[in-house]
């Protein structure tokens, strides 16, 4: 049912009071396509909201005229809680998917930053080590004896030990930190998961509450109905 019907149910009483006009109660409301339409239906939605009550305030005035005052007011309280729980279904299917957009736009983001990391941190696994720059100083006048040549062998041999014990607590911490941002990025991974799950069993739990809700306003207004006729 469209919201512009929902604009005209009031005004069936100003053309006199009898009984309530029956109406659908369980409006077929097509879901919104995109967040102009769900804006535009909550704006609507609550126009609808403030003609209804101005309608039924004029309405009191007209039913304390007639013969039958009680018959009518009834009739007027009836038609205008039907009207404004129809009005109410539209604006909370349309509250709905703006939330429900909010999350999707927030859920991609993540998503998408997420994804970003994991690339950079694949990228940065697949690089090889850089290798340690090595420095030579010019070399010295060629030694002339056998003892000059083992002592520069030596010399040499203990400076790469010492280099690589130098730069053994650098690559322990680089290795230790990219196991912790393996880490982090799985944790965000089952968070979002988590978030996700959470809201697909909220919005399961809020249909199961909408239909229970729907039917128990079809079941009083086909209550209503029968003890009228």
């Amino acid at each position: 049912m469209k919201l512009t019907t929902l604009l005209m149910i009031p005004a069936l009483l100003l053309a006199g009071c009898g009984s309530a006009p029956v109406l659908d109660p369980e409006p077929a409301i097509s879901p919104s396509r995109n967040v102009e339409q769900a804006n535009a239906r909550v704006v609507a939605a609550a126009a609808a909201e403030v003609r209804i009550e101005n309608d039924y305030l004029a309405q009191e005035v007209v039913c304390y005229k007639r013969f039958f005052v009680n018959d009518c007011l009834d009739d007027a309280k009836e038609v205008r809680r039907l009207a404004l729980a129809l009005t109410t279904v539209q604006d909370n299917e349309a509250q709905h998917f703006l939330r429900q957009n909010a999350l999707d736009v927030r859920d991609a983001e993540i998503a998408k930053n997420e994804a970003e990391f994991a690339a950079k941190e694949a990228d940065l696994a697949l690089m090889p080590p850089r290798e340690a720059r090595v420095v030579t100083a010019v070399p010295p006048p060629k030694p002339s004896s056998l003892a000059a040549r083992r002592a520069k062998q030596a010399a040499r041999e203990q400076a790469a030990a010492a280099r690589a014990q130098a730069d053994a607590p650098k690559r322990a911490a680089g290795a230790a930190e990219l196991e912790q941002r393996k880490a982090d990025s799985a944790a965000r991974q089952k968070a979002v998961a988590q978030r996700k799950a959470e809201r697909e069993a909220n919005n399961a739990r809020k249909a199961a509450e909408k239909v229970a809700a729907d039917a128990a306003v079809a079941a009083d207004a086909a209550k209503r109905a029968a003890a009228k006729q």
